[in-house]
């Protein structure tokens, strides 16, 4: 049984000094796998540094155009602008005749249909006068009194539109 008991445990240690080894082994590997991390690690670390600092920068150069601008728009307040009307504002001044042709034809259209409405407006008026006559004329004559309207030429009326 001595013999036995010894295999067997010679047996045991064996095996224990495999799963030793092979946990060795996993350890070795696994920390060769932490190694790879950690240096991956500082690479993404400094490529994080690389671009705070280049944010950094274009921050400060942002802030810094910011007040170029503020001071450019500072001068062109205080000194007369210049235009100049070659190059790309020549397409602009184009384009601003064009719309003001556009405009110059919508105004004389509304001055006309203005006129128009305007003699709608007299002759409207003329005939409500005239209405109002033959009806003050209807009623005096219902009355027993025989009052004669006069009614006001159209040519009068208009005469009286053009003075005001």
């Amino acid at each position: 049984m001595v013999v036995s008991n010894s295999m067997s445990e010679s047996c045991r240690c064996n095996e224990l000094e495999e799963r030793s080894m092979k946990a060795e082994m996993r350890c070795a590997e696994l920390e060769f796998k932490l190694q790879k991390k950690d240096e991956q690690c500082e690479v993404l670390e400094a490529k994080l540094k690389a671009l705070e600092d280049e944010v950094e920068v274009l921050r400060v150069s942002s802030e810094e155009l910011k007040e170029k601008k503020e001071v450019g728009n500072v001068k062109e307040r205080g000194v007369e602008a210049i235009i100049d009307l070659t190059n790309d504002d020549d397409d602009e001044v184009a384009q601003l005749m064009i719309e003001n042709s556009v405009l110059e034809c919508e105004k004389k259209k509304a001055e006309s249909e203005v006129e128009v409405w305007k003699d709608k407006y007299w002759k409207l008026e003329s005939l409500v006068s005239q209405l109002k006559l033959e009806s003050d004329s209807y009623s005096n004559e219902e009355n027993g009194k025989k009052w004669k309207a006069t009614v006001i030429p159209m040519k009068k009326m208009e005469r009286k539109r053009k003075v005001m």
